[in-house]
């Protein structure tokens, strides 16, 4: 353990457990932007207060789910190690190698999902501070529409992410009651 910040290998290992390049590609990048930039241009929406307010408050309830999923899961594997120390049995250390990795991988994940509930309470604070702009007001706009255009991708993305996380947890648990 150090003092140093992991951002970059947070967001790192958080894209890799999604190892095909193109559904990486596709579910966390191009559907996100097309979805953040269609709602954003198209409609014309803005971001009302309210509307941070729901997504503040939503977000810091998955951010403390999420911290207590980070602990759940890695004291699980931690005790599922020691559980199979020491063990000969062939099929019992595969298991636990694909289990360890498994949960390293879900681990990433979650820490992915609270960084990028992070990014997008910030976001959408930095949305509300109503900067005064120097050129004029269409550009305001312009810049106002692309803000919400980044904050609903990555709302997008984080939705997605969420979805990834529950069908990893579904199979985790399924593979512990089969065993």
């Amino acid at each position: 353990m150090n003092d140093n910040f992991h951002i970059r290998e947070i967001i790192y290992d958080g894209f890799k457990t999604i190892q095909s390049r193109r559904k990486r590609f596709l579910l966390l990048v191009l559907i996100p932007s097309l979805v953040g930039a269609l709602i954003s241009f198209a409609k014309g929406y803005s971001i009302s207060e309210s509307y941070i307010n729901i997504i503040i408050s939503s977000l810091s309830i998955f951010t403390g789910f999420f911290f207590t999923l980070i602990v759940y899961v890695a004291d699980k594997a931690a005790n599922k190690k020691n559980d199979y120390r020491g063990k000969d049995n062939e099929e019992e250390k595969r298991f636990i190698d694909r289990y360890l990795n498994f949960t390293e991988k879900l681990i990433s994940q979650i820490s992915y999902s609270i960084l990028l509930s992070i990014i997008i309470i910030l976001l959408s604070l930095v949305s509300q501070l109503n900067i005064p702009c120097i050129f004029s007001g269409s550009f305001c706009l312009l810049v106002n529409t692309c803000l919400l255009a980044l904050i609903l991708s990555i709302i997008v993305h984080f939705m997605i992410y969420l979805l990834l996380i529950v069908s990893n947890m579904y199979a985790l648990f399924l593979e512990e009651i089969k065993r």
